[in-house]
């Protein structure tokens, strides 16, 4: 049994670990809408804040 163990690939061990499954599937959107958020504010113009409450509906 631990024979098989040594036997399997690397990525059989990976996909058959189910807490590291997890564990990407909640790091992996985290981290890219995290970096994507960064862009967005950082690349993006910023827009004044009155000229945004007018676009808005605001006053």
């Amino acid at each position: 049994m631990a024979q098989d163990e040594e036997n399997k690939a690397f990525l059989q061990k990976v996909l058959d670990n189910n807490w590291l499954l997890l564990a990407l599937g909640l790091a992996f959107p985290g981290i890219f809408f995290f970096a994507w958020g960064l862009v967005e504010i950082f690349v993006i113009n910023a827009v004044p804040l009155a000229e945004y409450l007018k676009s808005a509906g605001g006053q």
